[in-house]
């Protein structure tokens, strides 16, 4: 049963000027009006990519996406959900022009006839990249069955090909691309892609006897002069090419393991940030009681809020809280359930002098305490400078010499 191909709904034109980008079709409530979750993916990578420009979004871009944006949205999805499935992609593309040296889209009116397609395309947490499934599924339509190896090698790699505008779209080099697949290796490729031995004989005989027909001798049986000045450059040229793609390959080698890194740096930041996000808000609420108790003097009141290991140390100060104000929450390095967050904390002692601190603390999650968060390291404090004049500075040096 051959596969129901994807084709573009209604007659929306695409707002980037890329030549090559993707189509995507939804699957069922698998969409961002239904399913709020993938609207919340879609918002957040639109606010820290595309904040400036809305066209370049990926809302208003949707159902085309340029293949940054694609990489983005899948990725992200990727961790978010067990498995996604999309009802399927398309490789898509726009009428160009050529206007000196620089190529400009037309029309804007895009168009995925005749081009690779995937249907369904399942997002696992096994992808990598979309660059190596288009590829192979090229491999194996049937719409594509007369095409050799050669040829659709040819269409994806060419100077206006699939490689080369993803590449430009991520920032990539084309040593940073993922290799590409070599025959025989691509599950459900299509048969008698490469040209067989025996039907290269049979070009080469036939070639042979037009040369005989035409000049009454086979070039094979003539006799072997000495090698022509053109023999000799082609030679020396063909040693100079083999030396440089041998360079090529290790310098692809070497960026494609950098890039990598890259990424997965990049993707645990973002998984970080996200994490960050999600708890702020309930971080933030537990720590605000925790500093009025904490400032109290009531060491009672305190233990609700305490973790039984390090924290359960901590002794309560006697001042009035005047002002609580969250500066920051991160995650603490190696560990993915533990935040360190620190307070500008502003008192009032008995006095009534005031005094503005930071204070800093580790917290970690505890669905059975008071606030479901816990604190686990006990609070250090540290003065917060604020810029001053130069009369309130030699004052408070002043204030500082007499107390000391």
């Amino acid at each position: 049963m051959e596969k129901e191909l994807l084709t573009i709904k209604g007659n929306r034109k695409v707002l980037f000027p890329d030549a090559l980008f993707l189509y995507i079709e939804w699957k069922g409530k698998a969409n961002p009006k239904k399913d709020e979750e993938l609207a919340d993916i879609i918002d957040d990578l639109d606010t820290e990519y595309f904040p400036s420009n809305k066209k370049e979004s990926i809302a208003q871009s949707l159902p085309f996406l340029t293949f940054k944006q694609a990489e983005l949205l899948f990725r992200e999805i990727k961790k978010r959900y067990s498995e996604f499935t999309l009802k399927g992609i398309a490789l898509a593309s726009q009428p160009m022009e050529q206007n000196g040296r620089v190529t400009r889209p037309t029309t804007g009116v895009p168009s995925i006839e005749g081009q690779p397609q995937i249907t369904p395309f399942v997002i696992t947490k096994d992808y990598k990249e979309l660059v190596t499934p288009l590829i192979e599924e090229a491999h194996r339509d049937k719409r594509f069955e007369k095409t050799t190896y050669e040829g659709i090698s040819n269409f994806f790699s060419g100077p206006m090909g699939l490689l080369p505008c993803y590449a430009e779209s991520l920032g990539l080099s084309l040593v940073d691309m993922p290799p590409y697949p070599k025959p025989g290796t691509i599950e459900g490729e299509l048969p008698n892609r490469l040209m067989s031995n025996k039907d290269k004989h049979k070009q080469s005989v036939a070639g042979a006897k037009k040369r005989k027909e035409k000049t009454g001798r086979v070039y094979e049986d003539e006799e072997v002069g000495p090698p022509s000045k053109l023999s000799l450059i082609l030679a020396i040229g063909s040693c100079t090419l083999s030396v440089f793609l041998l360079l090529m390959l290790m310098v692809y080698n070497s960026n494609f393991t950098r890039v990598k890194k890259e990424l997965v740096a990049t993707t645990d930041k973002v998984e970080r940030l996200t994490m960050i996000q999600d708890h702020e808000h309930e971080i933030d609420v537990m720590a605000r009681y925790f500093l009025s108790y904490y400032y109290s003097g009531d060491k009672d009141k305190l233990k609700a809020y305490l973790d039984n290991n390090d924290a359960k140390f901590t002794n309560p100060e006697v001042a009035t809280v005047s002002s609580t104000m969250l500066e920051k929450v991160e995650l603490v390095k190696n560990e993915k359930d533990t935040y360190e967050v620190t307070y500008v904390v502003g008192t009032t002692d008995e006095a009534q002098k005031t005094t503005v601190r930071r204070v800093t603390f580790n917290v970690k999650k505890k669905p059975s305490a008071t606030q479901g968060w816990v604190v686990t390291s006990e609070p250090t404090t540290t003065a917060f400078a604020t810029p001053t004049s130069p009369s309130t500075e030699t004052s408070a040096e002043n204030t500082e010499n007499k107390e000391g």
